[in-house]
């Protein structure tokens, strides 16, 4: 098995959170890792999760063509994981 991206909740982090994103960003720094937050969650909350090795931070709920689109606008997933349905111009998403 292996592992593409990583998608970590990150709305409300608690210590084991932060451990986990620290040691596999450590042992596994090839793999790309998304923060999922809600749109309340402090900015600072967000930047300690961004400098202890994340990729992205995107806004709850995440799913669907936009969020693929925003992901593969980063780089971060090949074409090949974009449905059909998607338009040839990545959608933001904050």
């Amino acid at each position: 098995m292996s592992v593409d991206l990583v998608i970590l909740d990150w709305a409300n982090p608690d210590a084991l959170r932060y451990d986990t994103l620290r040691v596999l960003c450590g042992h596994e720094p090839s793999i790309p890792v998304i923060l999922c937050a809600m749109s309340h969650t402090q900015q600072h909350v967000i930047n300690a999760g961004l400098m202890s090795g994340a990729n992205v931070c995107l806004e709850k709920p995440i799913g669907g063509a936009r969020s693929l689109a925003h992901i593969h606008a980063l780089g971060l997933i090949g074409r090949s994981f974009l449905p059909q349905s998607c338009s040839a111009q990545p959608a933001y998403q904050h």
